[in-house]
């Protein structure tokens, strides 16, 4: 899930955009409280459709075929991805690591893998009644 502020910067809009979006139906979300909360494939499938103004350069269609022939490149290596991922990152962010990152989105990038390693720690934890 996804905020308004989070939406707007992956699209390239401002937060306001994002909202006339979501009262327009053009973005799926769910009012929290006070805020909306989006699911990140709503936004990833507006970000791959491309709805800019003016004639589109190329179509959607043709992002999609680029996207489905890079992934499958890609794909043969996910597993071998996870399980690096999942020695490097099961119980805390090597501080090297978070210190070595070249951009703050790298450094946020390593906390949500380390976040997801622990969340599956806590959860085996709790099925194994240790809480």
């Amino acid at each position: 899930m996804l905020s308004v502020s989070e939406c707007a910067q992956i699209l390239g809009v401002s937060p306001a955009r994002v909202r006339q979006l979501i009262a327009s139906g053009s973005l799926e979300a769910t009012k929290v409280g006070r805020s909306w909360v989006l699911p990140e494939v709503a936004v990833y499938d507006r970000l791959l459709k491309n709805p800019s103004s003016g004639r589109p350069s190329f179509s959607s269609a043709d992002v999609r075929s680029e996207c489905a022939a890079s992934s499958a490149e890609s794909r043969c290596d996910l597993p071998q991805l996870y399980e690096e991922c999942k020695k490097a990152f099961s119980f805390c962010v090597p501080l090297d690591v978070l210190r070595s990152a070249k951009t703050q989105e790298e450094a946020d990038f390593y906390m949500e893998l380390s976040d997801f390693f622990l969340r599956q720690k806590q959860r085996e934890l709790v099925k194994r009644g240790a809480f």
